[in-house]
């Protein structure tokens, strides 16, 4: 059995977070940029909290707000990484997590109490009763070999992309397998929460999986997933290449979608791990202006603002900012293209005036205009 004290994950993230908290110059660049509601809360007050494990009211709701987004990072003068200090607070509170929280995570993984396994089997069915088309990869156990492996983990359960992606790859007559499932989740919704045991036997669950189907090169449409894959890959030496769907078709098959350009005017949304962690922004410009002319936002790039997915609604404020960068998106086209699944969904859900689509969808039409 895996302990938090046998947690690699844990043991990396505590040697980071207290090497860094000596050379903060308490600056509070970080907390000036951070896009979540901020109260009496400064670096200093942050760090004192994660160095006694002592938390007071402000400091707990300022660390369950938090997003992840990484906006923190590049404006550290030292390069200090204060989003991995708040996980490391998350795990000290790890027993406190609020309910949204707990909620989010309940069905997800492999190891569940009785009762979770229950309810995660009940909504597996439900989704398969909705979805028969897709059906048999809403909770995959496939150890089919395959060069290519399509893995959407949890996003399984977002029917309208898992089709837009099979129809995409169908199109361009490459053989693969899907990885999907609460099952077989990556375990980062894990790990952003601070159960960091939970979070490394998903990561080990998943590489036994890959293991089995040794692909060469593996896609997702979830940032949040690439970034496991990347993980296992280094921890188990594993030689398989990750990369997105929309890199690995402007990688590998560019060629056989007509440029053509099917929307007059598009504004793009940019995932925060996309453009500050991945630096990958380039590749959804490249891919939208193949086939429509981008007017872009203020903040995109680095300084894009956020879906704020991941504190989980927890922050009130989050469904008020979404609706202020719709706003912002139809002052600039009357479609907002995201690059990242998870984007898309927190998007899609709240916008009236502005259509939201995966960048995906773009690929799909040129197949509609190649076809007419």
């Amino acid at each position: 059995m895996m302990d938090d004290d046998s947690c690699t994950l844990l043991k990396d993230l505590r040697v980071m977070v207290h090497r860094e908290l000596g050379l903060c110059v308490e600056c509070n660049r970080c907390i000036n940029v951070c896009p979540v509601t901020k109260r009496e809360v400064s670096a200093g007050i942050l760090n004192k909290a994660i160095c006694e494990n002592r938390y007071n009211t402000d400091v707990k709701r300022f660390i369950y707000y938090c997003v992840q987004c990484q906006r923190c990072v590049p404006v550290c003068p030292k390069h200090l990484h204060r989003d991995k200090m708040i996980l490391l607070s998350r795990y000290h509170l790890r027993h406190e997590a609020p309910y949204p929280y707990r909620r989010y995570n309940l069905v997800r993984g492999s190891d569940l109490k009785p009762l979770a396994r229950v309810l995660q089997s009940l909504y597996i069915m439900f989704k398969r009763m909705l979805n028969r088309d897709i059906a048999e990869y809403m909770d995959t156990s496939s150890s089919k070999r395959s060069s290519l492996l399509f893995y959407p983990g949890c996003y399984v359960y977002s029917p309208g992309t898992i089709r837009l992606t099979r129809r995409i790859l169908d199109y361009i007559n490459v053989d693969y397998t899907i990885l999907g499932g609460l099952k077989v989740c990556c375990g980062l919704p894990h790990m952003l929460s601070g159960d960091f045991t939970r979070a490394e036997k998903q990561m080990h669950r998943l590489q036994e999986k890959i293991k089995m189907i040794n692909p060469l090169v593996i896609i997702t449409g979830c940032n949040e997933c690439l970034e496991v894959l990347s993980i296992i890959k280094k921890r188990y030496s594993m030689s398989y290449e990750s990369c997105s769907i929309l890199e690995y078709l402007e990688r590998y098959h560019a060629d056989k979608f007509p440029d053509v350009k099917i929307r007059d005017k598009v504004t793009i949304h940019d995932s925060c791990r996309n453009s500050r962690y991945y630096k990958h922004d380039d590749i959804t410009r490249r891919s939208a202006r193949r086939f429509s002319t981008i007017n872009e936002m203020a903040h995109t790039g680095e300084m894009t603002l956020c879906c704020y997915h991941w504190n989980h609604d927890y922050d009130p404020f989050n469904h008020e900012r979404r609706r202020e960068r719709l706003k912002d998106a139809k002052k600039h086209a009357s479609t907002m293209i995201c690059d990242c699944v998870t984007c898309f969904e927190e998007y899609k859900h709240v916008s009236d005036e502005v259509e939201v689509i995966d960048v995906l969808e773009l690929y799909a039409e040129a197949i509609d205009a190649a076809n007419k």
